[in-house]
């Protein structure tokens, strides 16, 4: 077919008709781009892995539901790369049917791996309406790839292998949005390993970077709904984590320090563990995050690391059929230079906990004592508690609701934060051994300083004043 092609059309455009023919390819063939393949019912078979058939032009069929391909080797069918190849595949093309049953479940995870595999370097899976059962992972090694459905309520993926994750994403530049990953009863339950979307630094060639989910829910799943190893600048908007066995969001490290990704308008619900975990990020950025009901610890947690940031962030802790239990903390900041700005928290116990934080920001306009702004009894013992380590933060809780017990609590090894709560403002606290030589106009609240001019110590506490380069205590 390829030489006859070539010999009658050469470099001219040309269309290809599969109608009712089977097409078996024997040996090796390139259609170029300017070959289009249309099918419109026949089906071609690469007859072995070692006769691979390579589109540089579009292949087009009638009906998006239409199966083209018959071999399952992912070199068998190969879209190359070029200006006027069409860059889109569908699972379809292989045979993935959407069955509300797994009986496909086996052939539906063979020809997603076909249709990934055929784009080789770069491209798009694109899934459709329907839920599709995979019995096996799928693996994105390639950069500059797109998996993408038409709608998280339209286009399902729901895996039923208990071990392993749903997606292993090795590549850079890697999109997936606008479905659903879900997983079925045996996988939820089953006790096994493996997360929903994980990406993973060690699979890479470097630090896994730009990675991109965009209109995505991520449920069910064994672990984490959603791990990333030492990410770099990736970007998550609209998505949902909800109801996995581990975490929601967990971002970590091993080697090299995350840094500098963003989430937008995203949820982390009813994890079984804390909502996002942190550990040693710098520069996250969560914009408009909810997560609330999770379990574990807290509902987010920065595990040390510098400068991440929250902007109207609501963090609930609500009751629901998860056991959260009573020590679940609302959010954990350790590390420097963390801010959290507008947005409210709820808790059970505390609101925000600084655990070795220093330099760190709370600006918020609600310090709230139950779920969703309705005041109620949760018994907050603080809207921001800080620990011995914990210094040099500066606190502005814009209100506080019936409940919270105190909304400020630090321990006394706790100095130089700054605090206010209302219209009431506290000047920064700290003791005597601790006053230092910082500039004029400096005012502290020494909580061992006796009245002196200057300051001096053994005493039973008194506001401390830098003028002219002496402390004043009155």
């Amino acid at each position: 077919a390829q030489t006859a092609i070539t010999a009658t059309y050469g470099a001219t455009r040309s269309v290809v008709f599969l109608v009712t023919e089977d097409l078996t390819c024997d040996s090796v063939m390139t259609f170029e781009s300017n070959v289009t393949i249309r099918c419109q019912g026949g089906l071609m078979d690469a007859n072995q892995v070692a006769s691979a058939v390579t589109f540089r032009g579009p292949v087009e069929c009638a009906d998006n539901t239409v199966q083209l391909f018959t071999d399952y080797a992912s070199n068998s069918f190969v879209f190359a790369a070029n200006e006027r190849a069409v860059r889109i595949v569908r699972p379809e093309l292989w045979g993935a049917k959407p069955l509300n049953s797994s009986s496909n479940a086996t052939t539906n995870a063979a020809a997603f791996a076909a249709a990934i595999g055929g784009l080789g370097n770069t491209g798009r899976v694109l899934v459709a309406d329907g839920t599709y059962f995979l019995d096996a992972g799928l693996t994105f090694p390639a950069d500059f790839f797109t998996f993408s459905g038409m709608q998280v309520d339209r286009s399902i993926l729901k895996f039923t292998h208990v071990n392993g994750n749903a997606i292993t994403v090795k590549g850079r530049e890697v999109t997936i949005e606008d479905m659903t990953i879900d997983a079925d009863t045996a996988r939820q339950t089953g006790g096994g390993t493996g997360h929903g979307i994980a990406f993973d630094a060690s699979l890479t060639s470097g630090t896994q970077g730009h990675g991109r989910l965009l209109s995505l829910v991520v449920q069910n799943q064994p672990q984490d709904g959603i791990n990333t190893i030492e990410p770099e600048l990736c970007y998550y908007e609209s998505v949902t984590s909800n109801a996995n066995g581990r975490y929601g969001l967990n971002m970590t490290n091993v080697s090299t320090i995350p840094w500098n990704c963003v989430v937008v308008n995203s949820r982390t619900i009813s994890n079984v563990n804390q909502g996002v975990l942190c550990t040693q990020c710098h520069y996250m950025n969560f914009v408009g995050h909810q997560s609330y009901s999770n379990g574990g610890t807290a509902q987010m947690t920065f595990d040390g690391g510098r400068n991440n940031n929250c902007y109207n962030c609501d963090v609930e802790n609500i009751p629901d059929a998860l056991d959260i239990g009573a020590n679940n903390i609302g959010m954990v900041l350790g590390g420097q230079g963390h801010q959290i700005y507008g947005g409210h928290v709820s808790s059970l116990v505390t609101g925000i906990s600084f655990v070795g934080c220093d330099r760190c920001e709370v600006h918020m306009p609600f310090c709230i004592n139950a779920s969703f702004g309705s005041p109620g009894g949760f018994n907050m013992d603080a809207c921001v508690k800080a620990d011995a380590n914990s210094e040099e933060n500066d606190v502005d809780v814009a209100a506080t609701y019936t409940g919270v017990t105190a909304p400020w609590s630090a321990n006394a090894a706790s100095l130089w934060n700054e605090v206010c709560i209302g219209n009431r403002c506290s000047p920064p606290n700290t003791v005597f051994a601790s006053l230092g030589t910082p500039a004029n106009g400096t005012v502290a609240y020494c909580s061992d300083c006796g009245i002196a001019n200057p300051c001096a110590g053994a005493g039973t506490g008194a506001v401390a004043k830098r003028l002219n380069g002496v402390w004043v205590c009155n």
